[in-house]
């Protein structure tokens, strides 16, 4: 009876234990994603103006502890980025010498990253040389076109360091395939790379299908260099909509901070903003159909509540010193020199971007350029800086060359070092009144070329025809007093390389539309933008020393340091709207485009009459049968 007894007890145990590993395993996984994206070199903190004042945030000895703290009650969480994460602070000056910045996302334990358009911004060499430095990180990338690249030293460059379409990775008991990729509009803002893409969506469809042919996993995270907004035509949207597989998109490019998820029918896409400002985490549970649900959602805001890893900051020390060391030493300089006091808070990037009209950031940093040169001895009535060179901000407090060095972080010169330098080039008198029409009439539609400028004004209505909108255009100084501008007379304008390399490569983007010439003093047209390079002694001079030099020429003021005038807390008049639906307004002065919208208005409403008098025919003969 007891050997009975113990039987029936050690079968019941047994049916208890089973049934308990029933239980467990078809618990739902479940999984934790920290994300960032167009960290943009930003690895030290840096100040920034908010509704509470401002805040010291951001920063990669921050993101250590977010980091740390978040593995230490889940350790299987997953870590990711989506690309740029290098070029836009006084650290990309170290790149191709020692990697910092993938080799920070490699050192604070991320999972995988994929390329950005700025990962190429010194080219292709310089992106392969980064990574023989780099220590070993997934580097996605689903869409280069290697045939059609027909490079195989950079192929093999490249693949050597484990540049690959996709990888596998698991997080305790969640096998998840990680998938890169760049976005169409990213790979058009990618002007010095010579490698070919494919069509994003549909490299990343082919993937998501070899992914489901060749691997057993429980989650595909696609990790996208595209794009995201608030509108269903976004390129990371459509992606969603496309391969409807992908069960969660980390969306970078577009800077865009999402405070809730998009979701396209079973695929999340979130999105965290620029300059590690905030960053993203998200939970899901996978649901009995083996798709995810959405748990949790939050941007954490990276301001001084959180701890900074001082190992990080002591690395970051170090780099400051090669930094001066290598490169600002040879510019007269070092990082965290104070050259200024700025009183004003100023518009962000943005609001360069996205808004409409004359911002006071953007005519200082025009103005700058206009300084460089008379001091330089060099001639020239005109500055342009477009929004898509603007990479930062001005917030109250001392300015250090390191807050100057942001604001112009793109580019190299041909000499090598970092940062685009200025440039002067002549234009008619015609084309600096085209200028002015780009500006009034396509900087809504491309947003990177909307133009800040010294030297030039204009007034235009919004309401006329496109590329028709400016009705006076003029000389403008700073004073306010306004000059005639000839149309066959040659004027000296200055800007950053790649801007005027831009002007001139406008009648090939907008197809023969839109032709400006940059030329030589003697009216021929520029072949080679180097010629035109501005020299400061025997070297390129950097946009960012032009800005430097501008702040360093203020009187001393607050702190005994040169500190902004009032003239940059107010707008200057150098765009004049003019808005008014008066027939005689809107069709005073027309041009080629304005009869052509004309034509094309008159010929869809003749079209239209002809259309109505066939219908009426055929219905008069319908009624006459009867």
């Amino acid at each position: 009876m007891v050997k009975k007894t113990l039987k029936i007890a050690i079968v019941s145990i047994c049916g208890l234990l089973l049934s308990l590993s029933s239980v467990q395993a078809s618990s739902p996984k479940k999984v934790e994603v920290i994300f960032t994206h167009d960290l943009h070199s930003h690895l030290d903190s840096y100040r920034l103006a908010s509704p509470k004042g401002i805040e010291d945030v951001g920063g990669v000895s921050r993101l250590a502890t977010v980091i740390k703290t978040q593995r230490q009650k889940h350790p299987d969480t997953l870590v990711v980025d989506a690309g740029d994460f290098s070029m836009g602070t006084l650290y990309q000056t170290l790149y191709e010498r020692q990697a910092t910045e993938l080799n920070f996302l490699q050192e604070l334990g991320f999972d995988a990253t994929t390329l950005g358009n700025h990962e190429f911004d010194y080219g292709d060499k310089a992106l392969a040389k980064m990574l023989t430095k780099a220590k070993k990180l997934p580097l996605l990338e689903a869409n280069i076109d290697w045939q059609k690249s027909a490079s195989p030293k950079l192929e093999a460059e490249f693949k050597k360091y484990g540049l690959k379409k996709y990888t596998v990775v698991k997080k305790g008991n969640v096998k998840i395939a990680l998938i890169g990729v760049m976005g169409n509009d990213s790979i058009e803002d990618t002007p010095t790379t010579k490698l070919k893409f494919k069509d994003p969506i549909k490299s990343v469809k082919q993937t998501v299908a070899e992914i489901k042919r060749k691997e057993k996993v429980d989650m595909i995270v696609c990790l996208s260099h595209s794009g995201t907004s608030q509108t269903k035509t976004s390129e990371d949207e459509e992606l969603a909509k496309k391969v409807p597989d992908l069960d969660l998109i980390i969306s970078g490019h577009t800077h865009t901070v999402l405070n809730k998820p998009l979701r396209h029918g079973q695929t999340y896409i979130v999105s965290c903003g620029a300059y590690g400002r905030y960053t993203g985490l998200v939970k899901l549970k996978q649901k009995l159909n083996h798709r995810w649900n959405l748990v949790d959602y939050r941007l954490i805001s990276m301001t001084q509540a959180i701890p900074k890893d001082q190992q990080v900051e002591k690395q970051l020390r170090a780099d400051t010193a090669l930094i001066d060391q290598t490169y600002l030493s040879k510019l007269g300089y070092h990082k965290d020199q104070v050259i200024a006091y700025n009183p004003y808070n100023f518009e962000s990037v943005d609001d360069h971007y996205f808004k409409p009209g004359e911002h006071r950031l953007g005519d200082f940093m025009a103005d700058s350029y206009l300084y460089a040169l008379q001091q330089a001895k060099i001639k020239a009535d005109v500055a342009i800086v477009p929004a898509g060179v603007i990479r930062d901000t001005l917030v109250k407090g001392p300015v250090t060359i390191n807050d100057a060095f942001n604001l112009f972080s793109l580019g190299k010169g041909q000499d090598k070092l970092p940062v685009y330098p200025l440039v002067r080039v002549y234009l008619t008198g015609k084309d600096l009144k085209k200028v002015a029409e780009i500006d009034a009439s396509l900087a809504n539609y491309l947003n990177s070329a909307r133009l800040y400028m010294s030297g030039l004004g204009y007034e235009y209505n919004p309401h006329r025809a496109l590329m028709n909108k400016v009705t006076a255009a003029y000389l403008l100084d700073k004073q306010g007093h306004k000059r005639q501008i000839k149309d066959t007379k040659l004027y000296p304008v200055v800007a950053d390389m790649y801007s005027a390399h831009m002007l001139g490569s406008l009648k090939k983007q907008s197809y023969g539309l839109l032709n400006v010439t940059p030329r030589k003093s003697n009216g021929q047209a520029v072949t080679d933008y180097q010629q035109m390079v501005v020299m400061k002694g025997q070297r390129e001079y950097k946009v960012f020393e032009a800005f430097a030099s501008y702040l360093q020429s203020f009187p001393k003021g607050r702190q005994g340091l040169a500190t902004i005038p009032s003239y940059y807390n107010h707008l200057h008049k150098r765009k004049v709207q003019k808005a008014s639906y008066n027939p005689l307004a809107l069709l005073s002065k027309p041009n080629h485009f304005t009869f052509a919208l004309i034509g094309i208005v008159l010929g869809l409403g003749l079209i239209v009459i002809w259309v109505a008098k066939k219908l009426l025919r055929l219905k008069r003969a319908k009624f006459k049968r009867k």
